[in-house]
């Protein structure tokens, strides 16, 4: 089922999903988010999952207990603090150390669950990667150059516009390949929270 909003149409699943983030963004279990509506708790799951369609009453109940309105809960608008724009200038960059050492910009996105960095790395002898494992997951995609990144037993070398996408529990490191400059977007999905 669908719900009609000024011409656009929102699915079940669209809006169970929207729901799920907005609980998940205030740290709000399942069983909190129950109580504070009088709602069952697996009533509420379904509408997350998509399976359910809820009344107005009970969207009304759940975007009050989450504290945003009916419209933020259907995607009509959001807080001004959801948008983050970083400019270039206001990006942390990790100095190297040595002359030729890789170092990275963070975007300064602040999110709990997203890390975004912007590697150079340097020398071509010069192996950049995480000196332990993470949980989550993690994506490469290369802006500029041709890169290396090596798993145990496997090299993938990238050039601009590719991307590998793995587990942070595989152990893995990057670097570049040739001459020319590498630029390389890492993006980072935390496990943990």
């Amino acid at each position: 089922m669908a719900e009609q909003l000024g011409g656009d149409t929102l699915s079940a699943e669209a809006l169970g999903m929207r729901l799920r983030v907005l609980r998940q963004k205030r740290q709000m279990t399942l069983d909190a988010l129950a109580a504070q509506t009088d709602l069952d708790k697996s009533y509420i799951s379904r509408v997350e999952r998509g399976k359910k369609s809820p009344s107005l009453a009970t969207l009304m109940r759940l975007s009050g207990a989450l504290g945003v309105s009916v419209s933020e809960l259907f995607g009509g608008s959001v807080g001004s603090e959801d948008i983050q724009v970083v400019r270039a200038g206001e990006r942390v960059t990790v100095t190297p150390t040595g002359s030729g050492a890789p170092y990275l910009e963070a975007l300064g996105i602040k999110s709990d669950k997203l890390s975004t960095f912007v590697l150079h790395p340097q020398e071509e002898s010069q192996a950049v990667g995480h000196g332990s494992v993470h949980t989550g997951e993690e994506c490469v995609y290369v802006l500029k150059g041709e890169v290396e990144v090596s798993f145990e037993g496997r090299r993938e070398r990238l050039s601009a516009q590719d991307c590998v996408h793995f587990p942070g529990i595989v152990p893995h490191k990057i670097r570049r390949v040739g001459s020319a400059e590498a630029v390389v977007l890492v993006i980072v999905v935390n496990g943990d929270h």
